[in-house]
């Protein structure tokens, strides 16, 4: 049995390899006509709320991402299992170009000084005296996080809103 390697789409013919396969960017051919689903997602993107777009494997999932959404105007996460929260926030945190301290150190010093004078009279004439004294204090610490920082997920928010970007995962 002979499989043709070309498939008809419409009134054309075109090669399998620019139908069905991995590629780069978004095909000039696909399977499914789904102007309609493109036209409710273009839709949605002019509202402010989350959209969320799942399926199997190979569901060209990404192909609408790349077709619909500016990768100028956007950051995408691939989110797989292995991944937890911290790693998607370093992930985000990357993309942004935002960089943290991997430990942060407080030093200082304080310096306490007074003086106290004081006056006695006694039988034939009086006492006086003066005292002075100091104290200095030193302290320093260093705070380590064992991910290189603490998470500020308001920080990540207020960077993609100034940049006008979305987040994808």
């Amino acid at each position: 049995m002979n499989i043709s390697k070309r498939i008809k789409l419409c009134s054309k013919t075109v090669p399998l390899g620019k139908v069905f396969g991995i590629q780069g960017g978004v095909p000039s051919y696909t399977p499914v006509n789904r102007s309609r689903f493109d036209e409710r997602i273009k839709y949605l993107l002019t509202m402010d709320r989350h959209i969320v777009v799942h399926g199997a494997s190979k569901q060209r999932k990404s192909v609408l991402r790349k077709k619909n959404i500016d990768s100028k105007e956007s950051i995408a996460v691939q989110c797989v299992l292995e991944k937890n929260t911290d790693q998607l926030f370093n992930d985000i945190a990357r993309e942004l170009g935002i960089t943290f301290p991997r430990s942060i150190k407080t030093t200082g010093e304080v310096y306490v000084e007074g003086e106290k004078g004081t006056e006695a009279g006694v039988e034939g004439g009086k006492i006086s005296g003066r005292t002075k004294a100091g104290a200095r204090y030193s302290f320093g610490k260093e705070y380590n996080s064992p991910s290189g920082y603490e998470k500020d997920y308001n920080l990540l928010a207020q960077k993609l809103r100034d940049e006008n970007k979305r987040l994808i995962f």
